[in-house]
Parts: structure tokens; C-alpha cells; sequence
């Protein structure tokens, strides 16, 4: 039985479905996105899958994944600022990872900035970029 998806906007729409281009939005160009908490499978695998348009499975087809990734990668640009203390060193050479630091603060906001050929969508929203955040958690956002 598949997972209830409790994070949604005011809309009813999920979260992670606002990572994936309408099909007049044209070709992935670049997003930039900030967080407290990360999580670098969570990003490649739902936010960035979903951007990029990546239809290979990791999980069931990882070779194919992995080609499919590299090649939608080396055509779009891709970035999180994440809160020094949470910018963990795995990740992919193919999207940039920058951490954050805030003297006596924390770089708390959760903004991601989504570029197509056609459209831009930012998105400000109480999740972090982990599956908690987008998948379990009761959040809010705001698609713009």
C-alpha cells in the first residue's frame, strides 16, 4: 500500500509536485534552492527527478538512472544553499552544494527557485529539503 503524502499547499497540491514542469514550461535551465536541514538523496532523487524530468527509477533500474541523470544534469544548473551544519559531504558532482554560514544565527529559509525555458516558479515553503519535510510532515508553501 503506497504512502499518504501529508505535505501539501493550501491548493491540495503536493509538495514535490511543484518540483515538476507543466508541459508548456520547455526545458529544465536551473534551480536554486535554500534549506536548514538536508538531505542529498531526497533532493536528487524526488526534487531533482522531478525538475529535470528524469523517468528512470533508481531504485528499480540504477545503471539507467544514473546515465539519464548525468545527461539531464549537463544541461541544467543546480545549486543548495544549506545551513553549514547540515551541508553533508555526499552528494553529486553534477549539482553544487554551498553551505551557509550565519554568524550567531542560522540560515533557516526554504526557498527554491525553479527555472524552465518558459516559466519560473519560486516557491517558499516551512519544508526542509528531507523526506520528512516533504513527505510526513505537516507543511506549508506558497507556489509563485
Amino acid at each position: 500500500m503506497a504512502k499518504q503524502t501529508r505535505t501539501a499547499t493550501a491548493a491540495g497540491t503536493r509538495l514535490l509536485d511543484l518540483w515538476s514542469p507543466g508541459p508548456e514550461f520547455g526545458s529544465a535551465i536551473g534551480c536554486v534552492a535554500t534549506t536548514f536541514t538536508f538531505d542529498p538523496g531526497h533532493f536528487e532523487e524526488q526534487c531533482l527527478a522531478r525538475f529535470l524530468g528524469i523517468e528512470t527509477d533508481p531504485a528499480e533500474s540504477g545503471r539507467a538512472y544514473l546515465i539519464e541523470r548525468e545527461e539531464k544534469l549537463s544541461e541544467a544548473f543546480a545549486c543548495v544553499l544549506a545551513d553549514q551544519r547540515h551541508a553533508a559531504a555526499q552528494r553529486s558532482l553534477r549539482w553544487h552544494l554551498l553551505p551557509v554560514r550565519c554568524d550567531n544565527a542560522i540560515q533557516h529559509s526554504k526557498l527554491s527557485f525553479l527555472l524552465w525555458e518558459r516559466h519560473l516558479r519560486i516557491i517558499v515553503s516551512s519544508a526542509n529539503l528531507t523526506e520528512p519535510g516533504y513527505r510526513r510532515n505537516r507543511e506549508v508553501a506558497a507556489a509563485f
